[in-house]
């Protein structure tokens, strides 16, 4: 076992085994591979509570030590036709030994015998009953650091989960079988482990694939059989989206999504790195990069920024230099890299080769626990995008930091921990679910509103499977990824109409003066991240506020932004044409900054309305 510390194999060693690798009802068998009986002997008790065990030695006898045994092979076949004959004769099962045969079948006989006396181990005897937690990851193909750090962080999931009892769903232990498929990095395979997974499998759920270019795909296919498939670390908006643009019913991401991130970079690149200029090198072969590249651009300029160099290249591309020259007659404050860690190295090595001191900032995709190695000095003083940090004191993140460090030997990546937050994201579902139906797992997802994980804290807005989380920003400082600075979770405009629309339903449903308190209160639900409920008559009095209770009983009618934009005012235009959006200039309390602010309101009847907003115009 790779993580016994002693040469013996002990029955936790034998337990996660059964687990990772092991299927349908726990039946051990002990072979010659131990060699000697003093390495098992002591422990068969403490076996015998999990396993049927079956434990022969070479004269047929259940004992407490044997003898190196000829012909295993042999002997584990007749072991399973003696179980399939249910205490038929054994005759014609060939073996190189009659006698041996018919001591095998009274072996078993004997052996089923006392575990049925004792209570140890048999199916439907009190132990744990198993469910199958299937995992998509790019273990071969382009980019098999992804697939490593994935199934490492899901292995390490499934383990702590048994290692804790298992998951407890309706009252009923379950250990948790984990089902390991590989993409190969490509989508067809994705979406064909998918279907293996659900049909031939019987998993209750998937975790992965991790790139988007994969998890559409196997999404798709899991979204038409029914079946929750929660993706860890893909971005692009499409993974959890519908032909027509609405959700999926059983997908679900824990990362960000692509046009966040984008938007967040430059805004980072802008008022905390105080950038002017910028300019985006990026792969335009992936859907995923180009969306964070144009939306990077987008919000940059939104920000009053001014991008100067818009360069794309190719993935498997090793010279960039006709990219590089171009960025270098700009001269940028900061070089946004939408980019793949594969091409990184190559890129800031041959920029800091030109003399390009320009300081670059990374996406996501840069997350790889070689980067640095490979990236050498040239990686020295940049920014990444990241969807957590190892560096963080949260007990949660530690106490995971830890344990992977010490399975593996090496620091968990942003795909790890989000790999096991994915894993912890299901085994929540199951248990609020108190079922193992796929519609409850995926509708208890929905209602989860304070999942903890090792990378922060999430909650999915109404009827969204994108997540409402946090994000950081991290600096390579002396060759390591140091956190730089937390980002606050900021809602799509998706989230914010389906958060308003709920609280419309939630007020015409429960009446105005229960909806007024639930929207006042900061601990109810309709405080979710940023994100809360406003409410106002039309004449500007504000009659609820989940942000801030000093405006509750105020006339705000003239209240205008730094630019002289009338906001209430406006609003209420909005609500009376029934919905709509204002953009403008707002104070974000998270950051202290004047921030692009986007507000949407509803009326809710002909004497008052609501409204929400994010920072932002994404």
């Amino acid at each position: 076992h790779p993580r016994a510390s002693k040469q013996r194999v002990n029955v936790d060693d034998i337990n996660v085994f059964f687990r990772r690798f092991g299927s349908g009802d726990p039946v051990l068998l002990l072979h010659g591979g131990f060699m000697f009986a003093e390495t098992w002997a002591g422990q068969i008790p403490a076996l015998s509570r999990d396993h049927l065990l079956i434990a022969p030695d070479a004269r047929g006898l259940v004992s407490d030590g044997f003898r190196h045994r000829p012909a295993m092979h042999m002997l584990g076949y007749d072991i399973f036709r003696a179980g399939a004959s249910k205490g038929r004769s054994c005759d014609g099962v060939p073996s190189s030994d009659s006698v041996y045969r018919r001591d095998t079948m009274k072996k078993v006989a004997i052996l089923l015998v006392t575990a049925a006396l004792l209570g140890l181990g048999l199916p439907g005897c009190g132990g744990p009953s198993v469910i199958k937690l299937g995992l998509i990851a790019e273990l071969t193909g382009s980019m098999p650091e992804v697939g490593r750090s994935c199934k490492n962080a899901v292995e390490l999931a499934v383990e702590d989960i048994n290692d804790s009892g298992g998951i407890t769903v309706a009252g009923k232990k379950y250990d948790v079988e984990l089902v390991v498929k590989d993409s190969g990095g490509e989508g067809a395979k994705a979406a064909s482990a998918a279907r293996t997974l659900i049909d031939e499998d019987g998993v209750v759920a998937i975790v992965g694939p991790n790139a988007s270019s994969n998890a559409i795909p196997a999404g798709d296919a899991a979204e038409k059989q029914g079946v929750v498939l929660v993706a860890p670390w893909s971005t692009n908006p499409k993974t959890t989206l519908t032909g027509s643009d609405k959700p999926k019913k059983h997908v679900f991401r824990v990362a960000v999504t692509a046009s966040y991130e984008g938007a967040e970079t430059a805004r980072f690149a802008h008022q905390k790195l105080g950038a002017g200029k910028a300019a985006v090198i990026y792969d335009d072969t992936a859907d995923v990069l180009k969306i964070q590249a144009q939306d990077f651009r987008s919000s940059f300029t939104a920000l009053g920024g001014t991008v100067v160099a818009y360069e794309a290249f190719k993935a498997g591309d090793k010279d960039f230099s006709a990219q590089l020259t171009a960025i270098k007659n700009a001269a940028p404050d900061v070089i946004f890299s939408s980019a793949y860690y594969t091409e990184v190295p190559d890129t800031l090595k041959q920029a800091r080769g030109m003399g390009i001191t320009s300081v670059f900032v990374g996406c996501d995709g840069w997350s790889s626990p070689d980067l640095i190695g490979q990236s050498g000095a040239a990686i020295e003083g940049a920014y990444v995008f990241n969807m957590y940090s190892p560096r963080s004191q949260e007990p949660a993140t530690q106490e995971f930091v830890k344990a992977y460090e010490a399975a593996y030997k090496t620091t968990p990546d942003d795909l790890a921990a989000l790999s096991y937050d994915a894993v912890g994201l299901v085994q929540t579902g199951l248990e609020k679910a108190k079922s193992l139906d796929a519609k409850a797992l995926a509708d208890s997802i929905l209602q989860v509103r304070d999942f903890s994980g090792v990378t922060g804290s999430m909650y999915y807005p109404s009827d969204s499977r994108d997540p409402s989380r946090g994000a950081a920003m991290v600096k390579v400082e002396n060759g390591q990824f140091v956190l730089f600075e937390t980002l606050e979770a900021r809602a799509t405009r998706e989230q914010v109409v389906s958060f308003v629309e709920e609280a419309v339903a939630y007020a015409k449903k429960n009446g105005k003066e229960k909806a007024l308190a639930e929207f006042s209160d900061p601990e109810g639900d309709f405080k979710r991240g940023e994100l809360y409920i406003y409410a106002y008559d039309f004449d500007g009095n504000n009659v609820a506020h989940g942000g801030n209770k000093a405006f509750v009983g105020q006339n705000l009618i003239d209240m205008k932004d730094p630019n002289g934009v009338m906001v209430i005012q406006e609003l209420i235009k909005r609500a009376k044409d029934g919905s709509g959006w204002l953009e403008y200039m707002w104070e974000n309390p998270a950051t202290g900054q004047l921030e692009p602010k986007v507000g949407y309101v509803m009326k809710v009847d002909d004497t008052w309305w609501l409204g929400s907003g994010t920072y932002g115009t994404d």
